[in-house]
């Protein structure tokens, strides 16, 4: 599984992604890397079928569009 965070210029936070999808943004570099963490862990507990994984980054990317 694929971690990065990226620090976005403008908007001053950190950009996280997972296996190259925007999950989210956090205010610190520490704080994303805990996210990052966390929700690497969920998917390799529960992993989620393809529909929903569709459904979640059409919203994710809806979602870093907006910011």
């Amino acid at each position: 599984m694929n971690k990065r965070i990226q620090f976005d210029r403008k908007t001053k936070d950190y950009a996280m992604y997972l296996d190259g999808r925007y999950v989210g943004s956090r205010a610190t570099h520490a704080g994303a890397q805990a996210e990052l963490d966390r929700l690497a862990f969920d998917e390799l507990t529960h992993p989620i079928d393809d529909g929903r994984r569709e459904f979640l980054e059409k919203l994710y990317s809806l979602s870093r569009r907006a910011a």
